[in-house]
């Protein structure tokens, strides 16, 4: 596996989509109660 893999375009979308999927559920989480 080549070293660049670590820094790829790839990690930061994920990092990403990890912010934007946990800032979601929290608003879900907030109009159950």
């Amino acid at each position: 596996m080549p070293s660049y893999v670590g820094h790829a375009p790839f990690w930061h979308l994920a990092a990403e989509y990890n912010h934007y999927l946990a800032r979601f559920i929290d608003d879900v989480e907030r109009m159950r109660v």
